[in-house]
């Protein structure tokens, strides 16, 4: 009886010794899976009309490991939007934590606007794409400028702005109002005066 006790208190230890061993190797593989997860973010920006959406979609069709972070907007649908492609159109805006570069606008309709994205659609080890101003590239380069596995990089449409003017008046935009679209270029064109200097951006003179 004495041996067979002791036969089992040494398997007890053999078993505890191996469990930390597992428990030590799991660890390890847990924090290299940490070391290899890398984002790549590329934000789009330009005012309205210069192009972002054609640019977005070569992107998109160019690089086989990209992916569109949807952004989410209170605002109402175009004729020619699709719900889930366009936008995540929503009936109202829920305060989340993982809500970002949330921003308000008021249309020339009186009306208030809110557009943001999710953090959680930003997906890790692929190329994402999304389109934001330049209040939102900055608060997204910000939250992860300390985040050694992230990348964060601006990508400014540098559109003349007559050939912009041109696209409006000649858009084939089903439910395009003048108004509407005119006051927006007027706030991009103030938004984006000084981005020419920020060396955090890419400047697309040819689009």
């Amino acid at each position: 009886m004495r041996y067979a006790h002791k036969t089992y208190e040494l398997i007890i230890e053999i078993l505890a010794l191996f469990s930390v061993a597992i428990q030590a190797k799991l660890k390890a593989l847990e924090n290299k899976q940490e070391e290899n997860i890398v984002k790549y973010i590329n934000v789009i920006m330009g005012p309205t009309f210069s192009g972002k959406n054609t640019y977005l979609m070569k992107k998109l069709c160019d690089i086989p490991q990209s992916h569109l972070v949807i952004a989410h907007t209170t605002r109402p649908p175009r004729k020619d939007e699709i719900d889930c492609f366009d936008y995540y159109f929503e009936n109202k805006y829920c305060d989340f934590d993982t809500n970002i570069c949330i921003r308000s606008y008021m249309s020339a309709f009186n009306t208030r606007w809110i557009y943001w994205l999710n953090k959680n659609d930003i997906i890790d080890n692929r190329v994402n794409f999304a389109i934001l101003d330049y209040a939102g590239f900055d608060e997204l380069y910000n939250l992860y400028k300390d985040d050694k596995n992230t990348d964060v990089i601006g990508l400014y449409l540098n559109t003349p702005l007559p050939i912009i003017k041109d696209r409006i008046k000649n858009s084939r935009r089903r439910d395009e109002n003048l108004k509407e679209t005119f006051r927006r270029l007027d706030d991009d064109c103030q938004k984006f005066k000084n981005i020419q200097n920020d060396d955090r951006v890419i400047m697309i003179d040819k689009y």
